[in-house]
Order: C-alpha cells, then structure tokens, then sequence
C-alpha cells in the first residue's frame, strides 16, 4: 500500500480535502493521521478536483519501492520522470547505498606541478596555463596550445658538429683554454692563458696573444689564419742508410733500433743503445779476431767453407765429418750438431775450451791374479772364460759363473738366513734329490727369554706346515770342565738342543752359541731321516764355564723332506746367523 497523501494538503480553494471520489465509486474518508490510502492494484488514476477550475485533473501515478541510489530522474519524451541511478563519467567513481550516494575521482592528476621556478598547485579544480616572455597560451575544449611568439633555435652549428638542445637543455661547454659559467639568464665565456713550452723556458699568451718569433734559421710569418715557420738554412729532407732511405713524415723523423739495438730521446738528443752483448773480440782455436769498420771476415779452414747471404753465415763442411760413434753398447749420433760424452760406472767427463777429459772416479784394476798366472785387460776388455765344467754368461753389468756338470761330493751353499727377535728361521724348500748330505751352521745364536733351548722341525710339503707330531727321537751329551750330562728323549715334537737338569741358554752378551748340524738323505723318502750335531754354549749363571755339546737322532717317519725350521722353546730368536749347504751328488 502506497502513502498518497496527508491531512493538510489543500486543493484549489484553500481548504482541507475530507472527501474523494474515485472512478471505482465509493468516498474515501481520510484516517486519523490524515492520510488517505488507495487500495488495491491501482497502476495509475485520476484525482479530479470539484470547485474553481472544475476542469482540472490531478493524475497520480503508483510507483514501486526505489532501490539503493535510485531517484526520480526527468524524462523529456513523456514528460514522465523515471527511477533510475547516476551513471560515472571518467575519472568519476558512484557508490549507492541505503539512502545516500558516493561520488568520488578516481583521477590521478597531480594537485601540485613544478615548474622551473616554484611549483603551481590546482585550486578549485582549475590549474591557469599562462605564457611567460616570448610564450603565448589557448585553451579550445580539453586542449591548451602552447606557442612561442619569438624565434627560438632549435639547432646550434659550431665549428666542429651541430648541438641540439634535449629537455629543452643546451649544454654550453669549455674547451682547450675556455671555461664557462653561468648565474641567472647570463653565460659567461671564459678565454684561459696558454703556455708554450719550449727548447728553451715556456711562452704564457697575454691579452689572448702569443707572439711566435723565429729563430737562428727560421722565420715566421702571419696573414689572416695562418702562421708559416720556414727554414732560412738547408734542411736535410732524406737520410740514406746502409740499407735504404728514410724521409721525415709531418716534420718528424722516426729513428727506431735493429737487432740488439734500442733508442731514447731527450731534448735535441737521440741516444742509440746496444740492448745485448756485442763481441769485440772471437777467439778461436788459434789466435783472435777483432772486428774492422764494423766488420768481421769468417773465413773456412782445412775441409771447412763458409758463405753469406743477408744476416746469415753458413759454416759448410768440405771433408769427411763422423755422424755416428759406434761404442761398445750402441751407437751414439750428433743433435743439432751436439754429441753428449757422458760418464758411466767409476767414470765422469769434464769439459773446458776445446779439451774433452774422461776420468776414472774409483779404483780400476789393471791386472786380475788368478790361481793361475795373472789377467791383464787390453783396450779396455777382460775376458771372464770357463774352464772344465764351467761356463760364464753375461748380461747388463753381471757376470754369472755355472757348473755344467762334475764337481760331485763339492760343498755348496743352498742358503742363508739373519734372525733379529725372529719368531722362527724357515728353510722351507731347501732339500732336494741333488744332495743327499746337509750342513747347517748356526752362529752367534742367542734367545730373547733367558733360560731356554733351541728346537728344530721339518716340512714335508715346502713349508706349508711344520711336522709337530711325537716323532723326533734325540740322543745327546753335555759336558763341562768338571762333569758331564747325557740323556735320551723320543717321541718328541722337535729335535731339542738341550741339558737335562741343568741351566740351558742364557740371553746376556757373551752367552751366544754356535752349532753344526749335519742331515743325512733328507729328500729320500724310503729312508728315515737322520741327524747329527754338536755344539758350544757358555752359560753366564755358571761363572763363564762353557760346555759344548754333541748327539744325534732321526725322524721316525720314511718320507721324502724338504726344510727344516728353527725356534726357541720359548720366546724369539734375539740373533743368530743360519746357513744351509749341500754337497753335490
């Protein structure tokens, strides 16, 4: 329901309305507040007026509720106002909401504009554009035209180029002897004095002018923009040279150094500087030379020439000259002209001038004594032969001396060993079918722990285990200078060297002991190995009363050996020297 009017609205005559009457029929009375309420779908009707003008119609149009921001906007078609909202324009921003309307800019125009000098700010939405001297200003809709009303430059030739003012800014500059400056609308140009220095003190320009006078064989003179200096005497226009001519260029002559040769210059002076060695003198093999007029003659002697071409001197050969030396181990040859004389074993070379010295740095035996008669080398050689089952052979620096057959029942040395705190000492593949007899000899032998025996084992498979099984039997005999010890002992795991019931090897200074073993067909394997031994121990805790000792025994077992082992009962081997011989069979 729409609220159309209220008590109080009057009609033509001036008094309150309390009756109305509708096309639909019926009075509408009004309600207590005064108003009076159409009810109903009415779009749109009529209120006709009763009284003076009886003729005139009021129309009352039903509008719906309004949203946020709408108004009653006039409509020129119709003559009927519309409901609608305000529409943005640019740079314009409209907020609706319940019962009110936002308008803002949205612009970003600035408020304030700096300009040469001072800032303008925008007043009232209006910022004035005004022409300053030779500037004029129009405004026509939304576009100021800036024009100048005097000729402005928008280029400036000078003597070398042309300058164009950027942002509207002309840089003016000093060159050689100019300065500028400026304060205000003014620019000032500036002329600095020059100095000139010369030869001899330094010219300052005065008043903007040098005066530039000749002197001894010049002169000079001036018309308009030009200065001429002319030689008065005779100037030297070419240099001729042993090689070719130079000419000055611009009034300049370039004097440069060679080989081996530098210049410098200083005032009126050019100094030529040799920069390497330069011989005055050649020795040589006879006699020296010396340079003439600059010059030296090399000359070719017995099957030697010599010939030039520009800065080369070739030194030929005429005769035969060696390219190879053929020693007594290969053959050497010439490097680029150079052959290397080199010392070898006891020999050193020395060279100074023209002498080659080959010297013997140790002792050189000249003569060779032999069982029979005396070798002497001869060039140099000594001839190493072999005489009756015997052979040499030589290779590098060694010379090996072989027994091609015989020599049956000759010692030979099949091995030694060196103990130092040594657990054991091993001959593990010592025997063999090429000797049926073994020596051992055992020297300086002391034990790390004092109080202990020496023990021997055998191998059967060249080291791999030692035999520990109850097999060694031994039979032995100690004697002092006061009495005497025997025992016998089997089924042990190694042949003992010992005394039964007495002290057995000490380990001080002085207390070493030597032995000889002998082995009998070790490396036959239908046979049992037999031993035999004797011996001298000195025992410190016995006063220094020495005893020696000897037995003997056998490995109870028939099978083919091939070391033996040595190791204490306790302890390590402290020293001792072990040596293994054969005799041949």
């Amino acid at each position: 329901m729409s609220q159309l009017f209220k008590s109080g609205v009057g009609g033509g005559g001036g008094g309150v309305t309390t009756t109305l009457t509708g096309d639909l029929g019926g009075l509408v009375t009004p309600t207590v507040g005064g108003n009076i309420d159409l009810v109903g779908e009415v779009v749109q009707g009529f209120i006709q007026t009763i009284g003076t003008p009886a003729s005139n119609l009021m129309e009352i149009k039903l509008l719906e509720p309004a949203s946020d921001g709408e108004l009653l906007i006039g409509h020129t078609v119709n003559a009927e106002p519309s409901v609608s909202t305000l529409t943005a324009g640019a740079g314009i921003s409209i907020v609706n909401g319940a019962g009110s309307i936002t308008i803002s800019s949205t612009a970003t125009s600035a408020l304030d504009v700096p300009t040469d000098s001072g800032t303008a700010s925008v007043s009232g939405g209006e910022l004035d554009i005004l022409g300053g001297s030779g500037i004029s200003t129009t405004g026509a809709g939304n576009t100021v035209t800036i024009t100048a009303t005097a000729t402005t430059p928008l280029s400036f030739p000078t003597d070398s180029g042309t300058a164009t003012p950027a942002g509207n800014a002309l840089n003016v500059l000093g060159g050689t002897g100019i300065s500028t400056s400026g304060a205000g609308s003014t620019l000032t140009v500036t002329a600095d004095n020059f100095s000139f220095p010369g030869d001899t003190g330094t010219a300052t320009s005065a008043a903007n002018t040098l005066t530039i006078a000749g002197g001894s064989g010049i002169s000079t003179t001036g018309a308009g923009a030009t200065m001429t200096i002319a030689a008065s005497a005779s100037v030297p226009q070419s240099f001729p040279t042993d090689s070719g001519t130079a000419t000055p260029a611009v009034g300049v002559l370039t004097v440069a150094g060679g080989t081996n040769c530098s210049t410098t210059g200083a005032g009126s002076t050019v100094t030529v500087n040799v920069d390497g060695n330069v011989s005055d003198s050649f020795p040589t093999d006879s006699g020296t030379a010396t340079p003439a007029a600059g010059v030296l003659s090399v000359l070719g002697g017995n099957n030697c020439s010599t010939s030039g071409v520009g800065a080369a001197v070739t030194v030929a050969v005429d005769g035969n000259v060696s390219d190879s030396f053929p020693t007594d181990s290969g053959t050497a040859t010439p490097s680029s002209g150079i052959l290397n004389v080199l010392g070898g074993n006891n020999c050193s070379t020395s060279a100074s001038g023209n002498n080659l010295t080959v010297a013997v740095d140790g002792n050189v035996s000249d003569s060779f004594v032999t069982d029979s008669g005396t070798a002497t080398p001869s060039s140099g050689i000594i001839n190493v032969l072999g005489g009756t089952n015997v052979t040499t052979s030589a290779s590098g620096n060694s010379i090996t001396v072989n027994s091609t057959g015989g020599g049956a029942g000759l010692w030979e040395e099949l091995a030694t060993d060196t103990a130092s705190n040594s657990s054991n000492i091993d001959f593990d593949s010592v025997f063999s079918s090429s000797h049926d007899i073994y020596f051992i000899q055992v020297a300086n032998l002391l034990p790390v722990n004092d109080g202990h025996y020496m023990r021997m084992r055998v191998t059967n498979d060249d080291g791999s285990s030692y035999e520990e099984t109850s097999n060694y039997w031994t039979l032995y005999h100690a004697m002092t200078y006061t009495s005497s010890y025997q025992a016998g002992e089997n089924n042990k795991t190694s042949f003992e060297f010992r005394r039964t019931g007495r002290p057995q090897f000490g380990n001080a200074s002085g207390e070493e002991s030597y032995w000889n073993i002998w082995i009998q067909r070790p490396a036959d394997a239908s046979m049992k190995t037999v031993i035999q031994y004797q011996g001298y121990v000195n025992i410190e805790a016995e006063e220094s009363n020495p005893w020696i000792a000897y037995g003997g025994g056998y490995y109870k077992v028939a099978e083919a050996l091939t070391g033996v082992q040595f190791l204490w009962s306790s302890g390590n081997i402290s020293t001792g020297t072990f040596k293994v011989y054969g005799i041949k069979n």
